[in-house]
């Protein structure tokens, strides 16, 4: 996993089919891809799009969104799915967004998740990094792969993790225990390791917990994959915004070589 990704996203224009509030602050956006190139390559797990919320000079940067999943996308009418978090002015915009509105956007970009070639693979997400691990799920579904799921929320007020619909195993489970079963996403996975043997570890999520899933699948001699969290502007490599340390040295430039990296090639910069 080590190098830049080829410049593969295209720029076109959609409109919005469905947005629903699914928890708290987090809307589920539903886009219908219209005016993009015919050669608009699918994307994959872990990949994001730059989306363009609105006009306006408060809007003039893109914001990041991970694909949370896709419809149809090798027939006419096909869609994709984002989950968005109602935190600032950009994605409250899109949330405020009536269905038949049009957004411009930019993607597929970016480093996705590799799919495990064998065994039985553990998915752990944090928060809203429910949004790409969903989607991974449901693509290991479609090839018929091994894993289990565990989403950790801090209360029920903010958890959707719809676990009913894939056909893995999986765990939602909350700090407080306000809904599922009460605990952290860590923990519950840790949980897992010790009754299950896995081939491949992917996390999303906050920094910290990203971190110690990294010593854990370190310490266990399993190989982790994880999908970094960072503010970006261009989302194509050309501002360096997103940079930060790799552990051998080196800078990690988040959207252009990411923002899934080997977890060994990080330099946790969290707070312990």
């Amino acid at each position: 996993m080590n190098g830049a990704v080829k410049l593969s996203g295209r720029c076109g224009r959609c409109r919005i089919s469905r947005s629903d509030k699914v928890a708290g602050s987090i809307h589920l956006v539903e886009l219908e891809i219209r005016d993009c190139p015919v050669d608009l390559e699918r994307p994959r797990p872990g990949q994001f799009f730059q989306v363009k919320c609105a006009d306006g000079p408060e809007h003039i940067l893109r914001r990041p969104l991970s694909v949370h999943g896709i419809t149809q996308w090798d027939e006419p009418g096909h869609s994709l799915e984002l989950l968005v978090e109602d935190v600032g002015w950009g994605t409250h915009r899109l949330c405020s967004l009536s269905v038949g509105s049009e957004v411009e956007l930019l993607g597929p970009l970016g480093r996705g998740f590799e799919m495990p070639r064998a065994g039985k693979a553990l998915l752990v997400a944090g928060g809203m990094g429910i949004a790409p691990l969903f989607f991974m799920a449901r693509e290991m579904d479609h090839v018929d792969a091994g894993y289990d799921l565990v989403a950790g929320f801090k209360s029920g007020d903010c958890a959707y993790a719809p676990l009913a619909c894939l056909k893995g195993g999986g765990v939602l489970c909350t700090e407080d225990g306000s809904a599922g079963e009460k605990g952290t996403a860590v923990g519950k996975a840790a949980g897992y390791m010790e009754r299950s043997v896995y081939s491949m570890i992917y996390v999303c999520g906050p920094e910290a917990m990203m971190a110690e899933m990294s010593r854990l699948a370190e310490k266990a001699d399993i190989p982790c994959q994880v999908s970094l969290v960072s503010r970006m502007a261009c989302g194509i490599g050309v501002c360096r915004g997103c940079a930060r340390p790799g552990r051998n040295g080196d800078n990690l430039c988040v959207c252009r070589e990411g923002p899934v990296f080997d977890s060994t090639r990080v330099e946790w910069i969290c707070v312990q």
